[in-house]
């Protein structure tokens, strides 16, 4: 962000704040990074902050409003040190989520997020298109999935429902839970069985001897990606320590550890771009055009 000239403020007194929706709590003070380094941020001065494109999902709204205040306190992000070392190469898995609020729910009393996707009665299937850009098909790592799911009905004396999961037309997972509660199924999913376009089908099987009522909430997917950045971006959770190099970035605007909210230094840029890495950090990169 930058803006005309006018008195600088104190970097201190210039922090970015999250809402989630008109009716939300304030998510309080964003990390942020000012260059040029210094006391003040004013004109000429570019000022970073990292947030999710949208609001999480029991969220009042999808839609996040980012405000500067002036006030005291404000977080900075802390500088970290990128340098490779001559560590082995490592690689790195991508986030997807996928969601749509369709069904309002208000009737079931223990709920995470009152808008569903889709209602399952007992011997009933929905099955969902899902798409996984940047997916590395030769990666030895599998893939992680969660399924969001919600009872909506709760029989005394017996567990309510029993649920199967499928990828591609293969079970990849399979549960029963008893109750009108959340509930929350994962499973490792090997990388074989993805595709660039995939489905995702869940069946409430409704052998459990009393009428079951499910809902599907959302799901979400970290499957292993190429090494090459998307839109002018990469964005990744790593596995292990060592040296990631991303194709397509030769010079980022900003290179961040998300984990630890660090901007980061010491990286190698151009023809790509290689940095260290440490074991189970998210890193963003992103290039000056995006």
């Amino acid at each position: 962000l930058s803006g005309p000239a006018g008195p600088s403020a104190p970097v201190s007194d210039a922090a970015p704040r999250g809402d989630s929706g008109a009716d939300a709590a304030p998510r309080g003070d964003i990390p942020f990074f000012v260059l040029p380094q210094g006391p003040s941020c004013g004109p000429g001065r570019r000022l970073f902050f990292h947030v999710d494109a949208t609001a999480s999902s029991t969220s009042f709204s999808a839609e996040t409003v980012y405000a500067l205040e002036r006030g005291s306190g404000g977080v900075r992000m802390a500088l970290g040190n990128a340098t490779v070392d001559g560590s082995d190469g490592v690689s790195s898995r991508a986030f997807a989520s996928f969601e749509t609020n369709r069904l309002f729910a208000p009737d079931v009393l223990d709920i995470e997020d009152l808008w569903q996707w889709e209602s399952l009665g007992s011997g009933v299937s929905k099955t969902k298109p899902f798409a996984l850009e940047g997916l590395d098909p030769s990666s030895p790592e599998t893939a992680r999935l969660v399924v969001y799911l919600q009872g909506g009905s709760d029989a005394v004396s017996v567990v309510d429902h029993h649920v199967q999961v499928f990828v591609n037309g293969a079970l990849v997972a399979e549960e029963t839970f008893d109750g009108a509660v959340p509930h929350r199924l994962e499973a490792d999913v090997p990388v074989s069985l993805l595709a660039a376009s995939n489905e995702l089908r869940v069946l409430n099987v409704g052998d459990t001897g009393v009428s079951s009522r499910v809902f599907l909430d959302r799901f979400e997917v970290l499957y292993p990606q190429g090494r090459a950045a998307r839109s002018g971006a990469f964005d990744g959770v790593f596995s292990a320590t060592g040296t990631a190099e991303v194709a397509g970035i030769a010079s980022p605007a900003a290179l961040l550890d998300l984990t630890t909210a660090s901007w980061l230094t010491g990286y190698e840029a151009g023809p790509s771009l290689r940095f260290r890495t440490e074991a189970g950090h998210r890193y963003l990169a992103v290039s000056p055009e995006a």
